[in-house]
């Protein structure tokens, strides 16, 4: 029996014909559903892409209706879905809110709620990058849109590659709401000195986990070939009493699907050294 329930991002299982890393994979997305179920993955985590894409299928009933049914024809969890969409559309414009921005996040989370999703990942990357002179205006905006997902019953994740203390600071205006951030191995392993105290610094907020390995020039390689120690992972994160899942945002080596299922067994094995339960 496996400790871990462990899922992966949109895309990840297919070979991309341009070596992206993060793809929405177009007509094929259906494929990855099938694989998911054929290697025991728990779920996978929706993507909605940096900029709009109407083939793909949340945006749409009919398209709502497929997800639903493959989820349930392949065993898996309508668990997490990441929202892409603001890395490359800031949440602010000329210091204000951008309510262009904020109504496509409403949106999404009325989708979410459709498809049953429990965790949105929110990534406060690129041009939504949440630093001190950000703060203000990314507050003003989680003021609207925290609310806002837990009228649908959803729960809101953060990622950011900022300061533990600032996310903490950030996150602690929100604790009478259901929210937290993602703790991503990948990221957080080129801002950390010690990812383990990194983990317990974030504990009050950690509610889902990124799995992904970094090399020291930031690029995305297969796990256990960058930097990222994954037995300090998760012994940091059993220590933390962490119960959420896993998703993984991996390299897909050469061959994708051969790739996860030797993900699965190294992250596994890390899980049984420190007794991850």
């Amino acid at each position: 029996m496996r400790l871990l329930k462990c899922g992966i991002s949109q895309g990840r299982l297919l070979t991309p014909p341009n070596k992206e890393l993060q793809w929405f994979p177009g007509e094929k997305w259906k494929d990855e559903f099938l694989i998911a179920n054929r290697i025991g993955l728990n779920h996978i985590e929706l993507l909605a892409e940096e900029i709009h894409n109407d083939q793909n299928p949340i945006w749409s009933d009919s398209g709502i209706r497929d997800i639903k049914d493959y989820t349930k024809i392949y065993k898996l969890e309508m668990y997490s879905a990441c929202f892409d969409y603001i890395i490359k559309n800031s949440i602010s414009i000329n210091n204000r809110i951008n309510y262009g921005t904020l109504e496509y996040t409403k949106n999404f989370i009325k989708v979410c709620q459709k498809l049953k999703i429990r965790i949105i990942v929110l990534p406060l990357l690129g041009k939504s990058n949440l630093t001190l002179k950000t703060f203000n205006l990314i507050n003003n905006f989680l003021s609207i849109v925290i609310p806002f997902a837990k009228s649908k019953n959803l729960t809101i994740s953060i990622e950011s590659m900022a300061e533990s203390k600032l996310i903490n600071n950030l996150l602690s205006n929100f604790q009478k709401y259901s929210v937290g951030c993602v703790y991503d191995t990948g990221n957080r392993v080129i801002k950390s000195k010690s990812q383990y105290e990194d983990i317990h610094n974030l504990s009050k907020f950690i509610n889902h986990v990124h799995i992904k390995d970094k090399d020291s020039k930031n690029n995305n390689v297969v796990l256990g070939k960058g930097l990222v120690r994954f037995e300090e992972i998760f012994k940091a994160l059993k220590n933390i009493n962490y119960n959420g899942k896993f998703t993984m945002e991996t390299n897909r080596g050469i061959n994708p699907e051969h790739t996860a299922i030797e993900n699965i067994k190294l992250l596994e094995m890390y899980a049984n050294v420190v007794n991850f339960q």
